[in-house]
């Protein structure tokens, strides 16, 4: 783990002489992907909060 240092890149994915990152390590991607799961399972319960406050509210005599 300590090997490198931050921010450094091994040469492995990046080779000392050149070469690019590779589209798997592009942060980006992975990002929205996380983001998207985390946001869908927000919606959810934020939903599922709202139906019970509905239901809730619908047994409360007027």
């Amino acid at each position: 783990m300590n090997g490198y240092g931050l921010g450094e890149i091994p040469p492995w994915i990046m080779p000392p002489y050149g070469g690019s990152i590779d589209g798997l390590f592009n942060p980006a991607p992975n990002l929205i992907l996380l983001a998207s799961v985390l946001l869908i399972g927000a919606l959810a319960v934020h939903l599922r909060a709202r139906a019970r406050l509905r239901s809730a509210a619908a047994q409360i005599p007027a």
